[in-house]
């Protein structure tokens, strides 16, 4: 059994902004916005401020079919 470890305060780890950073200008390349002022006012600042889907939707129908099909409706 693993002792009880406290997590590492991720927002202030160098290394890890550093990985979010390369990312980002690795997907976005010109346009990522820890680079571009004009990109970085043209979001608004609300990046992945809303509510994420994750396509459950199509996790539930396929639970909901299998429920029935176990249930034999």
């Amino acid at each position: 059994m693993r002792g009880k470890r406290r997590a590492p305060d991720i927002e202030d780890s160098k290394s890890a902004r550093k990985l979010v950073q390369d990312r980002e200008v690795l997907l976005r390349r010109g346009h990522s916005r820890l680079l571009s002022k004009q990109r970085r006012e043209l979001s608004g600042g609300s990046a992945g401020s809303f509510q994420l889907d994750f396509r459950w939707w199509v996790a539930r129908r396929l639970a909901n079919d299998i429920i029935r099909g176990l249930k034999g409706d």
